[in-house]
C-alpha cells in the first residue's frame, strides 16, 4: 500500500467530516478459496438472511442475488436501506471485480456480483443463515484452430532436441458419474475410521476419489484428510503435494490455516537435526508469518432537495461522509490475530457532525488448542446476543465434537454511542452440538441482561439448520424467562423439487421491539427506570414493558421458474399481522393493523438487448386496513466498456379508502440512473434522480424533487 494511502487513512479521524446520523454495516465479509475447476466464495452478513433468486440464472459476467433480512435490529434498519461494497481480496482478482449490497431497490435488498469475466455459477444460502455461497467457474471459450506452421517451434532451452518439455503431474479428470452425497459420506466414514485404526493406505483409496473428482461439498474435506493419510504411510512427498494443493485451491479460512500448520510441522519434524535446529533458531518472515492488511476507504457526497413552486429550493438533505473499512490480519504457525475497524466520519450540513464506529475489536485464535478470544466493540446475531456490544467473547472446543461460547459485555444502542454504562451489561453461554449426518446444525443458548440492577432479559433459545442436496431449512426459537413469554420463532425453508423450479416459506413471529424491561421508557419522558420504579413500583414495570411491545406474524411462500435460458418469472404472497398495544401510564395504544396481504410478480430477463445485460420488472399489490398500495419498478443494468449504467424507474400508487384532512391519496413517480466505473484501483459510483408527487387527484398538489449522491472508493 503506498504511503500516500497510509497517510489519508491515519488522518480521517482528524478531517472535520464525520458521520450521517444513521449507517452500520449489513455485509460482514468475503471468503474466496479455489477448486478444481473454479472458485468458491462466502459472501457473510452481521444479520439472519436467506437467498430468495437470483439473474441470471446460470452464467454471466454479474448476478444479482435478492435476498431477505430475517432479523434487523433497531441499530441495523437504516443501514439495511443503504449501499456498502465488500474488498475482494488481491489473490481472486482475476475471478471478481466487485461485491455490492443493495437496500435501496423496490425490488427488495440485492447483492450485485461483478465477475472479471463470464463464469458459471450456483448460488445458494449458507448453511450458518448468515451468509450466501457462490461456486463458479469460467465459462468455456471455444478453442481457436492452430495456426499452420511449416517449421516446428524449437524446444525450451535447456531441453534436448526431439523431447517435450516436463509437465507438471495431474490428476486424471474422473470417468463416470460422480458419486451422490450419501456416498461421499460413507467414503469419508470409511476413510476415518481407517485412519484411527492405523490403515492410512486403506483410507487413502477411499479418499483418492472423492479429491480428484468434480467438487463437491465435502471436497475440501477429503483433500485434507488425504494428506494426512499419505502423511501417516509414510508417503511425505504425496503428501506434501496434497497439502499444496489444498492450499492452493482454498485460500483462506480455518482448513486453510490448520493445513498450513499441518505442512509446516511436517516439513520441520522430518527435516535433518541440522536443519531442523536451524529452522528453529533462525526467524524467516515468509515461513513463520504471514501478515495481511485490507480494507477499503471512500469519501461520498449526498444531497436532497424538493422544488416547490414560488418557493425555490428546499434542502432536505446535504451531507459528506467518508467511510474506513480496515482489517489487519497475523497469522503464526499456532496463532491468528486478526483486528477489524469500521467507522463512518462525516458532516451533515442540516443536522451536524457525528461519529459512528460500528465495529472496532481484536481476535485471537489458538489453532492447536481450538481456542479464539475477541475483544472490543463487535456485533453478533447468534447465541441470543442483540446486535452490538462493547465486551469479550470466548470460544472453546469440547469434547463429543461440540463446542462452546461465553460472551459478555456492555450494551451498544447506537454505534455513535460512545459512553460506557456499566448498568447495562449481559452475560451469556452457548452450545454448538455436533453436526448430525453433515446435515443439522444445532445451537443452544441462555443469555441474562441487566438495567440498572434489574433483568432486563433473561432468555434461552436455540437454531437449527438443516441444509439437503435439494434445500434447506432453519428453526429459530427465543424464550423469555422473565417475561414468561416467547419473544421470536421462525421457520424458513429453500427449496428445489424440479431443476428449474425453487421454492422458498417463511412463518415468522415475534414481538416488536424484542421484549425488554426498558420498554417501559417508552413515551414516559424519563431515561432511568429507577424513576419508574418510584412512580409505579418494580413490579408494575414488567407489565408497562408488556403493554408497549406488539406482535407481528408474517407468512410467506413464494417462487422462481426458469422459463428459458434467458428468462426467469417469481410470484410471492405474504400476510402479515400486527397486534395492537394497550394503553397504560398515561401512553396512548394503538389498534391492530389486521392482515396485510402483499402479493407480487416479477419478470427477470439477461442478454435482451447485448451481452451482460440485464433487466427485473417488478409489481407488487399491498393491501393495508385503510388503503391499496400498487408498486411498479424496472431495474435495468447495461455494461459499456468498463462502465456499468443502470437506469431504473419506480410508480408508486397508494389509495386511500376513507380520506380525511391527514390522508389522500398519492402518487409518486421516481425515475434514476447510476453508473459505476471502474479505473485504476478507484470506483467511482454516481447515482442522480428524481421525484415527482402528486397528491390527491382532485386538489391536484404537485411536488418536484431530486437526490443525487457521488462515491469515489478505493480498496487496499
Amino acid at each position: 500500500m503506498k504511503l500516500s494511502w497510509i497517510a489519508i487513512v491515519l488522518l480521517l479521524p482528524a478531517i472535520d467530516v464525520r458521520a450521517d446520523p444513521v449507517r452500520t454495516r449489513i455485509l460482514e465479509d468475503l471468503n474466496v478459496s479455489r477448486t478444481s475447476d473454479g472458485w468458491n466464495a462466502e459472501v457473510g452478513f452481521q444479520v439472519p438472511i436467506r437467498v430468495l433468486r437470483h439473474t441470471p440464472q446460470e452464467k454471466g459476467d454479474e448476478v444479482l442475488v435478492f435476498v431477505e433480512l430475517l432479523a434487523v435490529s433497531q441499530d441495523d434498519f437504516a443501514p439495511a436501506f443503504q449501499r456498502e461494497s465488500l474488498r475482494i481480496p488481491p489473490a481472486a482478482g482475476t475471478f471478481l471485480r466487485s461485491v455490492v449490497f443493495d437496500g435501496e431497490r423496490a425490488e427488495g435488498p440485492l447483492v450485485e456480483v461483478r465477475f472479471a469475466a463470464p463464469h458459471e455459477f450456483e448460488i445458494a444460502t449458507g448453511r450458518d443463515l448468515r451468509s450466501f455461497t457462490l461456486r463458479a467457474k469460467p465459462v468455456a471459450r471455444p478453442a481457436a484452430p492452430p495456426a499452420p506452421s511449416a517449421v516446428p517451434s524449437p524446444p525450451p532451452s535447456g531441453v534436448p532436441s526431439g523431447t517435450a518439455p516436463p509437465r507438471r503431474a495431474a490428476r486424471p479428470p474422473p470417468t463416470g458419474p460422480p458419486p451422490s452425497d450419501a456416498e461421499v459420506d460413507r467414503r469419508l466414514d470409511e476413510a476415518r475410521r481407517a485412519i484411527e485404526r492405523g490403515e492410512p493406505a486403506l483410507a487413502a483409496s477411499y479418499l483418492t476419489a472423492i479429491a480428484a473428482g468434480p467438487e463437491h461439498a465435502r471436497s475440501a474435506e477429503a483433500l485434507e484428510m488425504l494428506g494426512v493419510a499419505r502423511e501417516k504411510n509414510g508417503q511425505l512427498a504425496h503428501a506434501k503435494a496434497e497439502y499444496e494443493a489444498y492450499l492452493e485451491r482454498y485460500l483462506q479460512g480455518e482448513g486453510a490455516d490448520r493445513v498450513r500448520q499441518r505442512l509446516r510441522a511436517m516439513l520441520t519434524a522430518h527435516a535433518t537435526p541440522k536443519a531442523a535446529r536451524k529452522r528453529e533458531k533462525v526467524f524467516s518472515w515468509e515461513r513463520d508469518l504471514d501478515v495481511d492488511l485490507s480494507g477499503s476507504v471512500s469519501l461520498t457526497y449526498e444531497r436532497a432537495a424538493r422544488l416547490p413552486e414560488d418557493l425555490g429550493e428546499q434542502v432536505m438533505r446535504s451531507a459528506l461522509y467518508s467511510d474506513l473499512y480496515a482489517t489487519a490480519r497475523l497469522t503464526t504457525r499456532e496463532y491468528t490475530l486478526r483486528g477489524r475497524f469500521a467507522g463512518r466520519f462525516g458532516e451533515d450540513l442540516l443536522e451536524g457532525r457525528e461519529t459512528r464506529v460500528s465495529s472496532a475489536f481484536v481476535e485471537l485464535a489458538d489453532r492447536g488448542h481450538g481456542l479464539e478470544a475477541a475483544l472490543g466493540r463487535q456485533s453478533r446475531s447468534s447465541g441470543g446476543v442483540l446486535g452490538r456490544f462493547d465486551g469479550g467473547r470466548l470460544g472453546v472446543d469440547l469434547p463429543f465434537g461440540m463446542r462452546g461460547y461465553a460472551t459478555a459485555g456492555v450494551v451498544v444502542d447506537s454505534s455513535s454511542d460512545f459512553v460506557w454504562h456499566p448498568d447495562r451489561h449481559f452475560y451469556g453461554a452457548s452450545l454448538d452440538l455436533p453436526r448430525w449426518r453433515e446435515k443439522l446444525d444445532t445451537q443452544v443458548y441462555i443469555v441474562r441482561q441487566m438495567a440498572e440492577g434489574m433483568t432486563d432479559r433473561f432468555a434461552v433459545g436455540s437454531e437449527m439448520r438443516y441444509v439437503g442436496t435439494r434445500g434447506f431449512a432453519a428453526l429459530f426459537l427465543d424464550y423469555d424467562l422473565h417475561f414468561d413469554a416467547l419473544n421470536t420463532a421462525y421457520l424458513v425453508a429453500n427449496f428445489r423439487p424440479r431443476d428449474r423450479l425453487q421454492l422458498n416459506l417463511l412463518a415468522n413471529h415475534r414481538t416488536s421491539p424484542i421484549l425488554l424491561t426498558r420498554s417501559a421508557l417508552s413515551g414516559q419522558g424519563v431515561e432511568q427506570l429507577q424513576t419508574l420504579v418510584d412512580l409505579y413500583g418494580e413490579d408494575a414495570l414488567r407489565q408497562i414493558a408488556e403493554d408497549r411491545t406488539s406482535r407481528t406474524t408474517t407468512f410467506s411462500a413464494g417462487g422462481t421458474y426458469q422459463l428459458t435460458p434467458r428468462f426467469q418469472v417469481a410470484s410471492d404472497l405474504s400476510a402479515t399481522r400486527s397486534s395492537g398495544t394497550e394503553a397504560s401510564v398515561g401512553v396512548m395504544g394503538f389498534e391492530s393493523t389486521g392482515w396485510e396481504l402483499s402479493p407480487s410478480l416479477q419478470l427477470m430477463g439477461n442478454d435482451l438487448f447485448k451481452t451482460g445485460d440485464l433487466a427485473v420488472a417488478t409489481v407488487r399489490h399491498r393491501h393495508e386496513r385503510d388503503a391499496e398500495a400498487l408498486t411498479a419498478s424496472l431495474l435495468t443494468r447495461i455494461p459499456v466498456g468498463p462502465l456499468r449504467i443502470g437506469p431504473t424507474v419506480r410508480v408508486d400508487y397508494r389509495m386511500v379508502d376513507a380520506k380525511d384532512a391527514t390522508d389522500s391519496d398519492l402518487l409518486v413517480v421516481r425515475p434514476l440512473v447510476r453508473f459505476d466505473l471502474r479505473f485504476w484501483d478507484f470506483v467511482l459510483d454516481t447515482e442522480l434522480g428524481f421525484e415527482w408527487r402528486r397528491q390527491d387527484a382532485d386538489r391536484a398538489t404537485d411536488d418536484l424533487g431530486y437526490n443525487m449522491r457521488i462515491s469515489v472508493r478505493r480498496n487496499f
